[in-house]
């Protein structure tokens, strides 16, 4: 993800390299341990369904935006529209963190 070297991770079917720094904030530390753990190992790309879950959250978080402001849209009549500021988009990555750290029952420091 990074693409800035250091500790990596080998992939055993092909050429990819992952920072174990990249593989503990984006699928926390116990993914990364069993990762160091095995004897060979397949990157993301190679086994894709080592990421599913991770996926899986996103596109919810995704579509849950995108019907909240459709949502909202729908419910402004046109007239309205000027007085409104436009507001911030949420931080999907922050709502993805904090779902991850829940579901994983880990503190979240890195």
């Amino acid at each position: 993800w990074c693409a800035n070297g250091g500790d990596l991770l080998l992939c055993d079917s092909c050429s990819n390299a992952f920072c174990k720094k990249c593989i503990k904030r984006n699928l926390g530390r116990s993914k990364l341990s069993e990762i160091e753990e095995v004897e060979t190992w397949d990157c993301l790309a190679c086994q894709p369904r080592q990421v599913w879950k991770q996926r899986s959250m996103y596109h919810s978080v995704w579509l849950y935006q995108k019907n909240m402001m459709a949502t909202e849209q729908a419910n402004i009549a046109p007239a309205d529209q000027d007085d409104i500021k436009p507001r911030k988009k949420l931080r999907t990555k922050k709502v993805l963190d904090q779902m991850r750290w829940k579901s994983a029952g880990e503190d979240g420091s890195q």
